[in-house]
């Protein structure tokens, strides 16, 4: 346990972590010990059973003695497996049919331009930025680089999110709409 804890920005927000991994340690010393409480950003940390479980199944999946990670994306296991991952997505989520779920790699910074670059296909055609962080700001960012984007609200210094009165919405359509729901603390 280190008394700075990885992620934390401000003296208060330090406090409250560290309460909240004193009261942690207290409630589960034994658990404490092997698990690394992190705030940091990035991929959230996963429940052991979630580990556990890709761990039992990464070998020999979705055949005896292959893994998945040495699976041509061209095989048709691999295949079934995207399927199975975009109607489990579609039906969580309420996805219409006529949407395409696109699963990619790059992290969100790295789809900042495709997202631009892939959606708005009419020259003039305005994207709108609901800026409500650092991330929608990056994508802001980028996505000038290849259009026109209009900017719904900002809500920098990124403490709060927007109302509905707020918001002021462009006369014509967009192709989209960019909305990161992240605020700073």
């Amino acid at each position: 346990y280190q008394r700075r804890v990885r992620g934390a920005r401000s003296p208060s927000l330090q406090f409250l972590l560290e309460q909240h991994i004193f009261v942690c340690k207290n409630i589960r010393k034994d658990l404490m010990q092997k698990v690394v409480a992190y705030f940091g950003a990035g991929p959230a940390k996963l429940p052991s059973s979630v580990l556990e479980n890709a761990k039992e199944t990464l070998v020999g999946y979705p055949y005896p003695g292959i893994s998945i990670l040495e699976l041509s994306h061209r095989d048709k296991a691999f295949d079934k497996i995207r399927g199975e991952a975009c109607e489990t997505l579609r039906s969580l989520l309420s996805i219409p049919q006529n949407y395409k779920i696109l699963l990619m790699q790059g992290g969100g910074s790295g789809q900042f331009a495709a997202v631009c670059l892939n959606l708005v296909k009419e020259p003039g055609a305005k994207p709108v930025y609901i800026i409500t962080g650092s991330w929608s700001e990056k994508a802001y960012e980028e996505a000038k680089k290849y259009c026109e984007p209009y900017v719904a609200v900002n809500t920098k210094p990124y403490t709060s999110l927007p109302n509905s009165e707020q918001i002021k919405w462009p006369s014509e359509p967009p192709p989209y709409v960019y909305y990161l729901s992240l605020i700073h603390i």
